[in-house]
């Protein structure tokens, strides 16, 4: 006899991304999933984003648009109201693939001993309208902190047990851009992952005014946060100390870049990069070069 599907609860926080929304609302939608449970946490939107998700309130399990503290805590407002066995949040920049909701239980199920699933994803560049495949970082939820040139896990593929979210959750509100990988470290401290080679739940946007993009000073400074909170804390996961270093190392590489690029400051990122040339100067220099051979170009590092 075939395991019962579990319900499934879907948030996604929203504020002015009317030109993006129904797109992602219809990914969740056509999902065909029986026992789904969406809801949107819109932040108070100017645009027309309220007039979308009333044209599809019918579909919806809750919708609110009211001013909030940001997306961590409009996610933390949706997690709350769901009753999902199994819960996730969806961008409303992002989009589900086809059979995304069912596959991810799927290994859910195939894996009980797993926290969480996650697996590969798509890009959509925006100006060209080019989808390319992409493959996630982290092929082992041991090596959390070994590359964060970006966050390891695609925060749009993930599956999440509603039991290890009351756990270990909810999003620490003080993050803006890497709340996401914040709650990762938090699970993968305590449980085990499960990654789905050769799928692809999710397709991310690229756009000049992605959130990710636009604010990477930011973001790679929360990445330094997050490690000084982690490695610092005596109740936390044991992370070796190659670990740490490596850690370190990507972190300081990109507050490099991203001070070049964001606030183009050469003096500051010179300063980052001679950080990670004290700390790993044959692996700081072979990232470098890494990186230049790959692109020159808009991805972050």
């Amino acid at each position: 006899m075939a395991e019962a599907l579990p319900k499934v609860s879907i948030v996604t926080p929203s504020l002015n991304q009317g030109r993006f929304l129904e797109e992602t609302i219809l990914s969740v939608l056509r999902q065909g999933y029986p026992d789904l449970e969406y809801i949107i946490i819109d932040g108070g939107s100017t645009d027309n984003s309220a007039e979308i998700i009333r044209k599809h309130q019918k579909s919806l399990t809750y919708w609110v648009s009211e001013p909030d503290r940001g997306q961590a805590h409009a996610i933390n407002k949706g997690m709350e109201r769901a009753t999902g066995e199994v819960v996730a949040w969806l961008n409303s920049d992002d989009l589900y693939a086809d059979g995304a909701i069912r596959r991810a239980v799927a290994s859910l199920q195939a894996h009980p001993e797993v926290a969480m699933v996650y697996s590969d994803y798509d890009v959509r560049y925006e100006t060209t309208g080019e989808i390319k495949r992409m493959t996630s970082r982290l092929k082992d939820s041991r090596t959390i902190f070994s590359d964060v040139s970006v966050c390891p896990i695609p925060q749009p593929t993930v599956f999440l047990r509603r039991s290890v979210w009351e756990e270990v959750g909810p999003l620490n509100e003080k993050l803006h851009l890497a709340m996401d990988y914040d709650l990762w470290v938090r699970v993968l401290g305590r449980h085990t992952a499960f990654y789905l080679p050769g799928a692809s739940f999710a397709l991310i946007r690229y756009y000049a005014d992605a959130k990710t993009f636009k604010f990477s000073n930011r973001q790679a400074h929360e990445f330094l946060d997050i490690f000084d909170r982690t490695f610092n804390d005596p109740h936390g996961p044991a992370v070796p100390a190659d670990l740490r270093r490596d850690a370190y190392v990507y972190a300081y590489l990109r507050c490099a870049v991203a001070a070049v690029r964001s606030e183009h400051s050469y003096l500051d990122g010179a300063g980052w990069l001679v950080r990670s040339l004290k700390i790993a100067p044959v692996k700081t220099v072979a990232l470098m070069a890494r990186k230049i051979l790959k692109s020159l170009g808009a991805e972050p590092i």
